[in-house]
């Protein structure tokens, strides 16, 4: 029996024969088992046989007519046959273990069955038991070249599935449901922790540092977005990316923002049974609160540097920091306009990273005063106010969309002006009153062209912030706005 080892079976090895792959079809030759036939070779392309005499021809028929047809599984190459009879004794439990009677419940073995009979006429259904069996086998044997051929197995399987998707006279078969399945298990016991993907440390050079930086912003977006912590606030993701090349401002601003999903979530843990808190519950919220005000210290330093960055004169200087710290909308559109869409990207960011941390402050430290009879009367400063920032998210997005701004500036705007149409949906407000430059900043953009590139993404968007408006208002007992001077 055939070891399967790779690149040549240990019998070969041992013989000293050139071993022919795995790869190749069966030959299969009748004869005379009284005619002494030559030693064969592996190797196939070089394999000779005896003519048979005429005497011989009438018996070799006979016995030929006798024989019944090949089973399917010999189109197969015997490594894959092999392949596929270790990965079902594994699969299937074993004989004893199973049901003989019939109890009105299908057998485990039938989809097996049925699995096996379609397999040799459809190539997906075929490279995708091929991916799962390989892979499987390699990951018990510790064979990394199985585990690998595998992968590639599974790359191509999930290749001729889309192709054959898309083709409306195969959409439909049978064998594509269970080729989905196998793809499915194969993802289970591969995941990508299994795949050893670059480390941190990976990131440090050239374009590996740029294709890390940039990729760490949709991650971050899609984090907060799904109110889930991310890696990447690891000290190791925090720091080593970084080994050759300083941090940017951009780079130290989403660091900030990272750390806010977390927050999030341990928030949302609290509010599902907020209506009867207790004094740990209590407790966890005021130390998220005071998470939440590291976050807001800085964001404060950050725009204070930022500032500095930016500004030519020490008036400017104050002009920039005023609009930063203490009233957002004071500054105007132009100003900035004129710096470009890396700065203004950066701005919008940072303004979009404060609406999302000054909203939640200020729904928990209203839960505490709703909840905590001696709770102090605590008064927010301005600069947290949350409509200002989606006020001034909003007279900067038609500089993102306009005709001459590239798909890059439409694409930039999509989450600040989400997040800025999510906040004014959620609090309880005359939109028209309130945000009255927002409702006609959109009726604008409806009409821009570059409007239909944000689209789609806006109304995700808002589906997956909508899924936990509910669970992060659970904790109010009343629909009014966040009044600051009431807290």
């Amino acid at each position: 029996m055939c070891d399967l080892q790779r690149p040549s079976c240990g019998q070969c090895i041992r013989s000293n024969l050139i071993c022919g792959g795995y790869n190749r079809d069966l030959t299969i030759i009748q004869h005379d088992p009284s005619v002494p036939v030559p030693r064969s070779r592996t190797d196939l392309s070089r394999r000779t046989t005896a003519r048979p005499k005429s005497d011989q021809t009438a018996m070799q028929l006979r016995v030929a007519s006798s024989f019944e047809p090949l089973p399917q599984n010999l189109g197969c190459s015997a490594f894959e046959a092999k392949t596929f009879e270790l990965f079902w004794n594994e699969f299937l439990p074993e004989a004893h273990k199973c049901s003989t009677q019939n109890y009105g419940i299908p057998a485990v073995s039938q989809w097996v069955e049925a699995v096996e009979k379609h397999s040799s006429s459809c190539d997906v259904l075929r490279f995708a038991l091929r991916a799962v069996s390989t892979s499987r086998i390699g990951s018990t044997t510790g064979n990394a070249a199985m585990m690998q051929q595998g992968i590639e197995f599974y790359g191509i399987a999930l290749a001729q599935l889309n192709r054959a998707l898309r083709d409306p006279q195969q959409a439909r078969r049978v064998e594509l449901l269970a080729s989905c399945k196998l793809l499915a298990m194969f993802e289970q016991h591969n995941s990508t922790k299994d795949r050893r993907s670059p480390g941190p440390h990976h990131h440090c050079s050239d374009d590996e540092h740029v294709m890390f930086i940039d990729s760490r912003i949709p991650m971050v977006i899609a984090a907060v977005g799904l109110r889930r912590a991310t890696y990447l606030t690891t000290r190791e993701w925090s720091t080593l990316p970084w080994g050759r090349t300083p941090k940017t401002l951009r780079d130290e601003l989403v660091s900030i923002f990272a750390l806010l999903p977390a927050i999030l979530e341990e928030h949302d843990t609290i509010q599902w049974s907020i209506e009867a808190p207790n004094h740990a519950e209590l407790a966890k919220l005021r130390g998220l609160v005071r998470r939440g005000w590291r976050i807001d210290q800085q964001l404060q330093e950050w725009s204070q540097r930022f500032s500095r960055q930016l500004s030519n004169s020490p008036a400017e200087m104050r002009l920039m920091a005023d609009a930063f710290t203490s009233d957002p909308t004071s500054l105007s559109p132009e100003h900035f306009a004129k710096l470009g869409y890396d700065v203004l990207y950066t701005a919008v960011l940072y303004w979009s990273a404060c609406l999302h941390t000054y909203y939640f402050l200020h729904t928990a430290i209203r839960t505490l005063s709703e909840h905590v009879i001696d709770q102090a009367r605590v008064v927010l400063p301005t600069r947290t106010y949350p409509n200002l920032y989606a006020i001034i998210i909003s007279r900067f997005v038609k500089y993102f969309l306009r005709a001459d701004s590239g798909i890059f500036a439409s694409q930039a705007i999509s989450f600040p002006l989400a997040s800025a149409l999510q906040y004014a949906a959620d609090t309880a407000g005359d939109p028209e009153v309130e945000f009255a430059e927002l409702v006609t900043t959109m009726h604008e953009l409806s009409r821009m062209p570059s409007y239909s590139w944000i689209g789609n993404f806006m109304q995700k968007m808002r589906e997956a912030l909508a899924s936990h408006r509910v669970v992060v208002m659970r904790g109010s007992r009343t629909n009014r706005p966040v009044d600051t001077a009431s807290l």
